[in-house]
């Protein structure tokens, strides 16, 4: 369901979860449970549909609280606060990332504190011009570098880049773009590779960079 999501086959996701919900009906379990809302909600999110996002992965965060899951209930929270994110909601994205922040500091998870530390230094950089804030993202696209993790330094580089187009520095922009699109076509990510090209495209024609989905 998620690879089709994320290559824009929403359908094919969609009808992938429903499958899985299917074979699991005879045997439930709580985990199993609040997967499968986790990965509705990333479902929706890669199909642009952040109110659905929103309400799956809400409804993922309030069980994965009652069964006791501390580790769903942190990723659930981040992944609501970027579609919060989207949708323009500072407010509520920063106190979703901020607890997702906090339980992932608290329990020793640092890939997921360094991916909240991402989008919460990018909302300081581009809502109040923190230059903390867009050192924050550095740090965190540097600890995805060191560790491997792609699509973490992906997300990271795009957030410069719109950061650093709101700065004035479009050079330094355009380069982070062109590095996404070759990182992105080496891995496989069709989604960043379209959303690097329409930034591109923005870029040149002196329209603002929007966020990738």
């Amino acid at each position: 369901a998620l690879a089709s999501a994320s290559d824009g086959r929403v359908d094919r996701a969609l009808a992938a979860l429903d499958e899985a919900r299917r074979l699991s009906a005879h045997k439930r379990d709580r985990f199993t449970e609040c997967e499968q809302l986790k990965m509705e909600s990333l479902v929706h999110f890669f199909a642009g549909d952040y109110e659905a996002t929103l309400e799956a992965a809400g409804r993922a965060l309030e069980l994965a609280k009652e069964y006791g899951f501390p580790y769903e209930a942190a990723v659930n929270a981040h992944n609501m606060g970027e579609a919060h994110l989207r949708l323009g909601d500072y407010k509520k994205a920063f106190a979703s990332l901020r607890y997702s922040y906090e339980m992932a500091r608290d329990h020793g998870w640092e890939t997921l504190q360094w991916a909240n530390m991402r989008v919460l230094g990018f909302i300081d950089a581009t809502r109040f011009g923190s230059k903390e804030g867009r050192d924050h993202v550095v740090q965190s696209n540097a600890f995805a570098e060191a560790h491997g993790f792609v699509w973490d330094l992906i997300q990271g580089r795009y957030y410069l880049a719109i950061i650093d187009q709101q700065r004035g520095d479009e050079d330094g922009a355009r380069a982070a773009l062109r590095e996404i699109l070759r990182l992105a076509a080496d891995h496989g990510h069709s989604d960043y590779v379209r959303a690097a090209e329409r930034a591109l495209r923005a870029l040149d024609s002196g329209s603002t960079i929007q966020l990738p989905g």
